[in-house]
Formats: structure tokens, C-alpha cells, sequence
């Protein structure tokens, strides 16, 4: 009797929890939107101040970040970094140089993400070799391969046109294509008597201008530099004549309306182009920031002038200072800053570039493995 009753209860029972229907189980917290979690992400991030400590912490929290996947959350801190870095730049430059060393040799992060490099450590230094001269370190990078496309080719080609057009020395035409070839003429010119530092700069300055076209210059002078158009600087006559109607604009060959300094937008629009332009002499370059952290910079990553020639004389003679003078004459002074020892090279647009001799990013003596060195210093010249 027992028994059929613990049956029947049994039975009853699990009957019961048959016909009753099962809770489903708890559906799975979703992780919260990226608008949800970004403003207490901002917050933070503002909290951070441009101080290498700061920075330097913010880039280990950038790490640990980057191993979740939050690309949105990653990019936030990588732009604040970067923002960071740029008032440091202005605010202090010899912290912001010690703080970039620092984060590219210590930290691994990528030079590329600095606002600016000049004075920034190489991650492999090489001393210079011991001796009574001054003598600079050999670049202990690996060599960059250029791939030059057609349209790289041809320009080269017409560039070694002009060159052996403009140049007072001896006509030289090298066997070797393109920049390996234009490097053989330069040299030919640094070495032959009519080819002092003076000559060498000004040939490179009319053959760029010849790459710009007679068209070019005068409209740059004017809507850049912000010169009243002047038959002194060559500008066409029509074009003066259209400005001398409107007399208070300014005086041939001034700024427009008194200005001191172009435009407030030309350097920054120019390092912009300047890739576009003048890639195919240097190499790949982007924008970045000046050494006082302001628009109208340009880094080329490894430049193709330094790395072919390992020269300073034809670094500065036949690049550097044509392009300073070259611009400066449009109308917006430019300041070229190469580093040997990672050949990478800064442009700032805005700039005005000092004498070399007062220039202190430029080093004294000639490069350690330069091959000019013996032959300039038989002829008594700076190599």
C-alpha cells in the first residue's frame, strides 16, 4: 500500500515536470557599444598631460589595448599620444626629443607615429670611426629598395635632361639609370673646377624650376606666397598687368595687402603636394610636424639622395640648399634637416633655414664612409 502511493506520487511528479515547459537559459550579456564606453575613455584620456611620464604610461596602456581588439578604443589613445607629443614639441623641444627616443628605441614604437624627427635617436647608432678628423657615422640602416614606377623613370630622365643642360661643367652623361646616374653627374660637377658650392647649388635650382614649367612659379608665388605679381621675378605680363589695376592689393613683387609671412594655409597645402611632386627624386615621404610643432611638415622615410650618394657635399650643395633657396624665392621659406644616421630627412614649409654654419642639425665633418671624401679633400673642397 505504501509502495503504490510513493509510485503514484511518483508518477504525478514527473508528469508535472513534463508537461511544465523549461526556462530558457539567461541570454548573454552584450558588451557595451562603443558610445557607451567611449566618453568615460575620453575622460581618461584628457586627464593625461605632456609630460614623458604621461606619455610613456599612455603607451603601455595603448599596448594592453591592442591586444583586446578595440580598434576604436586603440586609435583614440594613439591619436591622444600623438597630440600629446605635439605640445611637448612645442612646449619643450629637448623633453619632446628625449621622450620620442625613448619611445621608439625602448618602447618599439614606429618612428612614423612621431610628429616630428629631427633629433629623435636611431634605434642602431654607429660611432664614428676614431681619428683626427671630424667625422660623421655611416648610416647602420638596411638600404631601402625603390621601386620606381614609369612615370618615376621618365621624370628622372628629363631631370638628367635639364641637368646636363644647366650645368657649367663638363658634359657628362652616366651609363647607370636614373638616380644612380643623376648621382655620377653630380659628382662630375662637384669635382670639375667650375663646380664650387655656389654653381652646384644654383644648376640643381634652375633645373627644379624647369621642372616646374615656366607656368607653375608665378601662380605659387601669388597664391602661396602671397606676392604681388612683379616683371622682377619673372611673372608673366599679363598677370602683372591684371594686379597693377588694383593698385591697392600691393606693390609689384610685396606681399598682398603688407603681409609679412605667406599664408597661413601654404605650408601645410605644400608639404601636402610635395610627395606628389618631388617623390621621385627622394623618395616616399609624409606629412608630419615641424621642429616647432606646427603645420608644414614633411619626413621623407629614407631618402633616396642620401642613401645612393652617402655624400654631404652633394646632400648639401645639389638638395638641400636649391630647395631652400628655391622656395624661399616663391615665397615660403622652407628649412631641409637630413639625418645621417637614419637617412631620413625633414622638410618644414614656413621655416626659415639658417647658414649651415649656424644650423645646429647639421653636423660637422664629412660622412665616415662617404666615397667623395678622399678626391674633395685632394682638391681642397667639402664633401
Amino acid at each position: 500500500m505504501v509502495a503504490a502511493i510513493l509510485f503514484a506520487a511518483l508518477g504525478a511528479a514527473s508528469s508535472t515536470a513534463f508537461l511544465t515547459p523549461r526556462r530558457p537559459p539567461p541570454a548573454p550579456r552584450r558588451a557595451a557599444s562603443p558610445l557607451a564606453e567611449a566618453p568615460s575613455l575620453l575622460k581618461d584620456l584628457a586627464a593625461y598631460r605632456p609630460q614623458r611620464e604621461d606619455i610613456v604610461a599612455l603607451t603601455h596602456r595603448l599596448g594592453e589595448a591592442e591586444q583586446t581588439a578595440k580598434t576604436w578604443a586603440t586609435f583614440l589613445m594613439r591619436r591622444r599620444r600623438y597630440g600629446l607629443l605635439v605640445d611637448l614639441l612645442k612646449r619643450d623641444r629637448a623633453a619632446y626629443v628625449d621622450t620620442a627616443s625613448w619611445l621608439c628605441n625602448v618602447e618599439g614604437v614606429p618612428r612614423d607615429h612621431m610628429p616630428n624627427l629631427v633629433r629623435v635617436a636611431a634605434p642602431v647608432v654607429v660611432a664614428a670611426p676614431p681619428g683626427d678628423e671630424p667625422l660623421v657615422a655611416d648610416c647602420a640602416l638596411p638600404n631601402a629598395t625603390f621601386a620606381d614606377s614609369p612615370l618615376d623613370s621618365f621624370l628622372l630622365k628629363v631631370t638628367r635632361d635639364f641637368y646636363e643642360r644647366e650645368t657649367p661643367g663638363p658634359a657628362y652623361r652616366s651609363e647607370r639609370r636614373g638616380i644612380l646616374g643623376l648621382m655620377d653627374e653630380m659628382r662630375v660637377l662637384m669635382f670639375d673646377e667650375a663646380g664650387d658650392a655656389a654653381a652646384q647649388t644654383e644648376t640643381v635650382r634652375l633645373v627644379l624650376l624647369d621642372l616646374m614649367t615656366p607656368a607653375l612659379p608665378p601662380f605659387y608665388r601669388l597664391f602661396m606666397g602671397g606676392f604681388v605679381p612683379s616683371a622682377a621675378r619673372g611673372d608673366p605680363a599679363w598677370l602683372v598687368d591684371a594686379f597693377a589695376r588694383v593698385p591697392a592689393l600691393g606693390t609689384p613683387g610685396e606681399r598682398v595687402l603688407g603681409l609679412r609671412r605667406p599664408p597661413v594655409y601654404a605650408p601645410l597645402l605644400t608639404s601636402v603636394v610635395a610627395p606628389l611632386v618631388f617623390g621621385f627624386l627622394v623618395g616616399p615621404g609624409s606629412v608630419n610636424r615641424r621642429a616647432d610643432g606646427e603645420l608644414g611638415g614633411l619626413v621623407v622615410e629614407k631618402c633616396k639622395f642620401l642613401q645612393e650618394s652617402n655624400c654631404k657635399g652633394l646632400c648639401l650643395n645639389q638638395c638641400k640648399r636649391p630647395a631652400e633657396l628655391l622656395f624661399d624665392d616663391l615665397g615660403v621659406p622652407l628649412h631641409v634637416v637630413p639625418n645621417f644616421e637614419t637617412q631620413e630627412c625633414q622638410w618644414s614649409w614656413g621655416v626659415d633655414a639658417p647658414d649651415v654654419g649656424d644650423d645646429p642639425d647639421w653636423p660637422a665633418g664629412c660622412l665616415a664612409g662617404c666615397p667623395s671624401r678622399a678626391e674633395a679633400k685632394r682638391i681642397g673642397r667639402s664633401s
